[in-house]
Protein backbone atom coordinates (compact mmCIF):
# COMPACT_ATOMS: atom_id res chain seq x y z
CA UNK A 1 0.00 0.00 0.00
CA UNK A 2 2.59 2.49 0.38
CA UNK A 3 5.44 3.00 -1.51
CA UNK A 4 9.33 2.88 -0.33
CA UNK A 5 11.23 5.77 -0.01
CA UNK A 6 15.11 5.43 -1.04
CA UNK A 7 17.29 6.97 -4.12
CA UNK A 8 15.68 4.77 -6.54
CA UNK A 9 12.22 6.28 -5.66
CA UNK A 10 10.45 8.31 -8.95
CA UNK A 11 9.52 11.40 -7.80
CA UNK A 12 7.37 14.44 -9.66
CA UNK A 13 9.65 15.93 -12.42
CA UNK A 14 11.24 18.77 -11.02
CA UNK A 15 11.00 17.44 -7.55
CA UNK A 16 14.06 16.63 -5.03
CA UNK A 17 15.73 13.29 -5.67
CA UNK A 18 16.00 10.98 -2.44
CA UNK A 19 19.12 10.72 -1.24
CA UNK A 20 19.77 8.25 2.27
CA UNK A 21 23.27 9.16 3.30
CA UNK A 22 24.93 7.33 6.45
CA UNK A 23 26.75 10.17 8.92
CA UNK A 24 27.08 7.42 11.98
CA UNK A 25 28.15 3.98 11.28
CA UNK A 26 27.87 0.88 13.90
CA UNK A 27 31.96 0.30 13.46
CA UNK A 28 33.04 3.77 13.74
CA UNK A 29 30.12 5.15 16.89
CA UNK A 30 28.97 2.18 17.95
CA UNK A 31 25.68 3.33 16.37
CA UNK A 32 23.83 4.06 13.05
CA UNK A 33 22.43 7.26 11.87
CA UNK A 34 21.63 8.75 8.07
CA UNK A 35 20.66 11.73 7.20
CA UNK A 36 17.66 12.01 4.74
CA UNK A 37 16.91 14.21 1.68
CA UNK A 38 13.54 14.46 0.24
CA UNK A 39 10.80 17.12 -1.15
CA UNK A 40 7.72 17.18 0.97
CA UNK A 41 5.17 15.14 -1.67
CA UNK A 42 8.12 12.23 -1.98
CA UNK A 43 6.46 8.33 -2.79
CA UNK A 44 3.63 8.08 -0.72
CA UNK A 45 2.34 11.35 0.74
CA UNK A 46 -0.65 13.60 1.76
CA UNK A 47 -0.66 16.75 0.40
CA UNK A 48 -2.17 19.64 3.11
CA UNK A 49 -4.54 23.12 2.26
CA UNK A 50 -1.38 25.00 2.03
CA UNK A 51 0.13 22.76 -1.04
CA UNK A 52 -1.91 25.10 -3.39
CA UNK A 53 -3.70 27.58 -0.78
CA UNK A 54 -0.98 29.96 0.56
CA UNK A 55 -3.31 30.08 4.09
CA UNK A 56 -4.33 26.53 4.34
CA UNK A 57 -3.88 24.47 6.77
CA UNK A 58 -0.46 23.15 6.73
CA UNK A 59 0.60 18.94 7.52
CA UNK A 60 0.63 18.92 11.32
CA UNK A 61 -2.68 20.59 11.31
CA UNK A 62 -4.81 18.19 9.69
CA UNK A 63 -7.78 16.30 11.23
CA UNK A 64 -6.07 12.81 11.78
CA UNK A 65 -9.62 11.46 12.29
CA UNK A 66 -10.20 11.82 8.84
CA UNK A 67 -7.43 9.48 7.43
CA UNK A 68 -8.75 6.84 9.85
CA UNK A 69 -11.98 4.66 8.98
CA UNK A 70 -13.88 2.87 6.14
CA UNK A 71 -12.47 3.10 2.84
CA UNK A 72 -13.98 1.98 -1.00
CA UNK A 73 -11.28 1.38 -3.64
CA UNK A 74 -12.54 1.68 -7.03
CA UNK A 75 -10.57 0.14 -10.32
CA UNK A 76 -10.32 2.06 -13.15
CA UNK A 77 -7.31 0.68 -14.56
CA UNK A 78 -6.99 1.24 -18.14
CA UNK A 79 -8.76 4.14 -18.33
CA UNK A 80 -7.31 7.49 -20.07
CA UNK A 81 -9.87 10.17 -18.41
CA UNK A 82 -11.83 9.29 -15.74
CA UNK A 83 -15.23 11.62 -14.91
CA UNK A 84 -17.79 11.68 -13.10
CA UNK A 85 -19.93 8.95 -15.56
CA UNK A 86 -16.97 6.23 -14.72
CA UNK A 87 -16.75 7.39 -11.13
CA UNK A 88 -20.53 6.52 -11.28
CA UNK A 89 -20.57 3.33 -13.10
CA UNK A 90 -17.64 1.94 -10.59
CA UNK A 91 -19.57 2.74 -7.20
CA UNK A 92 -21.65 0.08 -7.12
CA UNK A 93 -21.54 -0.95 -3.00
CA UNK A 94 -24.14 2.40 -2.36
CA UNK A 95 -26.00 1.02 0.60
CA UNK A 96 -22.63 0.83 2.86
CA UNK A 97 -20.84 4.01 3.81
CA UNK A 98 -17.14 5.09 3.70
CA UNK A 99 -15.23 7.95 4.68
CA UNK A 100 -12.52 7.08 1.94
CA UNK A 101 -12.19 6.37 -1.30
CA UNK A 102 -9.23 4.56 -3.51
CA UNK A 103 -8.70 5.20 -7.27
CA UNK A 104 -6.82 2.56 -8.48
CA UNK A 105 -5.72 3.64 -12.16
CA UNK A 106 -2.85 1.52 -12.43
CA UNK A 107 -0.45 4.96 -13.80
CA UNK A 108 3.28 4.95 -15.01
CA UNK A 109 5.20 6.53 -16.57
CA UNK A 110 4.48 5.50 -20.01
CA UNK A 111 0.49 5.99 -19.08
CA UNK A 112 -1.24 8.53 -16.52
CA UNK A 113 -4.97 8.47 -15.90
CA UNK A 114 -6.54 12.38 -16.49
CA UNK A 115 -9.09 12.78 -13.49
CA UNK A 116 -11.45 15.06 -14.83
CA UNK A 117 -12.70 18.30 -12.51
CA UNK A 118 -16.41 16.71 -12.47
CA UNK A 119 -14.40 13.17 -11.07
CA UNK A 120 -13.38 15.55 -8.06
CA UNK A 121 -16.90 17.28 -7.94
CA UNK A 122 -18.40 13.96 -7.32
CA UNK A 123 -16.25 13.05 -4.72
CA UNK A 124 -17.03 16.43 -3.22
CA UNK A 125 -21.03 15.56 -3.47
CA UNK A 126 -20.67 12.11 -2.05
CA UNK A 127 -19.46 13.38 1.33
CA UNK A 128 -16.11 11.33 1.36
CA UNK A 129 -13.52 12.72 3.98
CA UNK A 130 -10.51 11.65 2.11
CA UNK A 131 -9.19 10.46 -1.33
CA UNK A 132 -6.26 8.37 -2.32
CA UNK A 133 -4.89 7.20 -5.89
CA UNK A 134 -2.03 5.76 -7.17
CA UNK A 135 -0.51 7.99 -9.86
CA UNK A 136 1.94 11.03 -8.92
CA UNK A 137 -0.82 13.38 -8.67
CA UNK A 138 -4.85 14.13 -8.58
CA UNK A 139 -4.38 16.58 -11.87
CA UNK A 140 -2.77 15.26 -15.02
CA UNK A 141 -0.25 18.43 -15.40
CA UNK A 142 -2.46 20.85 -16.93
CA UNK A 143 -3.34 22.63 -14.38
CA UNK A 144 -4.50 22.31 -10.57
CA UNK A 145 -7.73 22.29 -10.85
CA UNK A 146 -8.84 19.04 -8.80
CA UNK A 147 -6.32 20.04 -6.21
CA UNK A 148 -8.11 23.43 -6.04
CA UNK A 149 -11.89 21.47 -5.70
CA UNK A 150 -10.55 18.75 -3.31
CA UNK A 151 -8.59 20.80 -0.57
CA UNK A 152 -10.93 23.89 -1.20
CA UNK A 153 -13.56 21.75 0.22
CA UNK A 154 -11.23 19.95 3.40
CA UNK A 155 -10.63 16.92 1.76
CA UNK A 156 -7.39 15.09 2.08
CA UNK A 157 -5.42 13.89 -0.93
CA UNK A 158 -3.12 10.69 -0.98
CA UNK A 159 -0.92 10.10 -3.97
CA UNK A 160 1.53 7.43 -4.82
CA UNK A 161 -0.17 4.55 -2.81
CA UNK A 162 0.48 1.29 -4.26
CA UNK A 163 -2.48 -0.63 -5.12
CA UNK A 164 -1.25 -3.21 -7.69
CA UNK A 165 -2.09 -6.04 -5.95
CA UNK A 166 -5.80 -4.46 -4.36
CA UNK A 167 -9.08 -5.89 -5.26
CA UNK A 168 -12.10 -3.07 -5.61
CA UNK A 169 -14.31 -3.13 -2.23
CA UNK A 170 -14.39 -2.07 1.11
CA UNK A 171 -11.25 -2.06 3.52
CA UNK A 172 -10.53 -0.32 6.83
CA UNK A 173 -7.86 2.30 5.87
CA UNK A 174 -5.41 4.46 8.31
CA UNK A 175 -2.67 6.94 6.26
CA UNK A 176 -0.93 8.87 8.82
CA UNK A 177 1.64 11.94 7.62
CA UNK A 178 4.44 12.44 9.67
CA UNK A 179 4.15 15.44 11.42
CA UNK A 180 6.00 18.01 9.76
CA UNK A 181 5.47 21.54 11.20
CA UNK A 182 4.47 24.13 8.95
CA UNK A 183 4.95 21.86 6.09
CA UNK A 184 2.74 21.79 2.47
CA UNK A 185 2.97 17.77 2.74
CA UNK A 186 4.77 14.79 4.42
CA UNK A 187 5.21 11.29 3.38
CA UNK A 188 2.70 8.69 4.98
CA UNK A 189 2.54 5.41 5.96
CA UNK A 190 -0.83 3.39 4.36
CA UNK A 191 -2.37 0.10 5.75
CA UNK A 192 -5.26 -1.45 4.26
CA UNK A 193 -7.15 -3.65 6.83
CA UNK A 194 -9.65 -6.42 5.79
CA UNK A 195 -13.26 -4.79 6.44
Amino acid sequence: MTQSIGPETRVYPGDPKVTVERVASIESCGYSVSKLEMGSHTATHIDAPAHIFESGRTVDELELASLVGRAYLIDHSGKTEIGNDEMEKTFSFKDKSSEIILLKTESSDQKFAKILPDAAEWIVKKGFLTVGIDSESMDSGEGLDNHRILLGKGINIIENLDLKKVEPGYYGFVCLPLKIKGCDGAPARAILLQS
